[in-house]
């Protein structure tokens, strides 16, 4: 167990934040060593509850083990911390730079808002810890600049989008939309949806109502498709 607090103390009192970002195999190697150092804490306490359940056997006093539960609780705002900002580079370049077909902007939405909720709530935790706050701090306000995008991402991710509403929004844009496999949030943004994102949105509302009453319809078409109407002479 010493050697597993050493290994923390050294974690605690490193100073990762580097130029004004984090370098990509700092936030990697750190999510690895905190991984082992969960596992590692896992095996101890199975090894300690083995030991407790001899010794309950045996009717002798069970012997705690505090400096292991205090670990896993010191461990835990750095296991966030890490996590969240490897997850949010990772998952960034997924949803900024990667296609946006396919993407479900909903549940972005919602895991952007628990990354943000998250990093806000450990730059208070690390308050006495520059290095640790810093980090939380610099992640905090990467996500608040993904967060103006979100609306934009919501609308163009919309289902119920056709070719028609794309060409409505580069009549307002006075440029051509041409959508590829490809087209990531990021080459919308530069095709200046946000300077029109308040038509992107009514438009995007418009296209939902047309969508839900394909979809009534096709459901329609789908009750009716077996049903026999018998004709008889009046």
């Amino acid at each position: 167990l010493q050697q597993y607090n050493k290994e923390l103390e050294d974690l605690r009192g490193r100073d990762n934040f580097i130029m004004k970002e984090i370098r990509v195999d700092t936030m990697k190697k750190n999510v690895e060593m905190l991984d082992r150092l969960t596992k590692q804490f896992q095996d101890a306490k199975n090894d300690l509850s083995a030991i407790n359940e001899e010794q309950s056997l045996l009717s002798w006093e069970k012997t705690k083990f505090p400096l292991l539960q205090t670990m896993i609780s010191q461990k835990e705002p750095y296991d966030m911390l890490w996590h969240t900002t490897y997850d949010f580079h990772q998952k960034y370049e997924l949803w900024y730079n990667g296609p946006f077909a396919g993407l479900d902007a909903e549940a972005i939405n919602e895991e952007v808002e628990t990354m943000w909720t998250t990093m806000y709530k450990l730059t208070k935790t690390f308050m006495d810890q520059v290095g640790s706050r810093r980090v939380a701090e610099y992640v905090k306000e990467r996500i608040e600049k993904f967060r103006l995008h979100v609306p934009v991402l919501q609308c163009i991710c919309n289902p119920g989008l056709r070719e028609r509403h794309w060409t409505q929004l580069g009549e307002h844009l006075g440029a051509e939309l041409n959508l590829q496999p490809e087209t990531s949030l990021a080459d919308m943004i530069d095709a200046g949806l946000p300077s029109v994102q308040r038509k992107l949105e009514e438009i995007s509302h418009a296209a939902s109502k047309e969508f839900s009453l394909e979809k009534a319809l096709e459901k329609m078409k789908g009750e009716w498709a077996n049903v026999l109407f018998e004709f008889k002479p009046w």
